[in-house]
């Protein structure tokens, strides 16, 4: 880093002080490259068609690696995080089907985002069909003890008519429940249809 510019560490990244006789024009294009994430700061600089030197002060290439490794850094924690945060989902998701029965799972939010998924994300479960009522607050309670990241669980029969639909069109199905019992009462009632008689009805009694 050149003698215009010093790197301190500043709430848990880098930050640039750039002295005063630095032209505000650089100093404008590093701030904006860093809001901005952009891996070269010349690339936001407009520099005049004559052969007009930089200035010395501050190593601009120095300035640009730095930004780009940044952001690849923390591109590769989200990465991690991400994963992370997935494996567990997925354990919980095999513990509420195993234990509660819910006839389905979905997910949405953050975990649907790998990009934007960050140490501000949480997990998004909504279930439907549970037993009882108290299952949703058992359910939270275990999947709280199975993972460090924060877990926002719903039941979409709690839901009013306008937020389940919006949950709707967001959300991915992981899990979802044959129903086995409609299927073989529709067999039934064809085989009896067969038979001629009506599933499930009593024979007839002669006069």
């Amino acid at each position: 880093m050149g003698a215009g510019a010093e790197a301190r560490g500043h709430g848990g990244g880098t930050r640039l002080d750039l002295a005063p006789h630095v032209p505000v024009k650089i100093r404008r294009a590093v701030a904006l490259s860093a809001a901005l994430r952009c891996p070269n700061p010349l690339s936001l600089v407009r520099w005049p068609r004559t052969g007009q030197k930089m200035d010395a002060g501050l190593d601009i290439a120095a300035a640009a690696r730095m930004l780009l490794a940044k952001e690849q850094r923390r591109r590769e924690h989200n990465r991690r995080l991400f994963e992370r945060a997935s494996a567990d989902c997925a354990q919980i998701v095999e513990m509420a089907v195993r234990d509660f029965k819910p006839r389905r799972v979905l997910q949405w939010g953050s975990l649907l985002e790998p990009d934007g998924f960050d140490e501000r994300s949480d997990m998004d479960i909504a279930v439907e069909g549970l037993a009882r009522a108290r299952h949703l607050l058992d359910l939270l309670g275990r999947a709280l003890h199975m993972t460090d990241f924060r877990v926002d669980l719903v039941e979409l029969g709690n839901l009013d008519p306008k937020n389940r639909e919006s949950l709707l069109r967001r959300a991915k199905a992981v899990y979802e429940r044959e129903q086995r019992t409609s299927r073989a009462s529709g067999r039934a009632c064809q085989d009896s249809q067969r038979r001629g008689g009506v599933a499930g009805a009593s024979p007839a009694i002669p006069f």
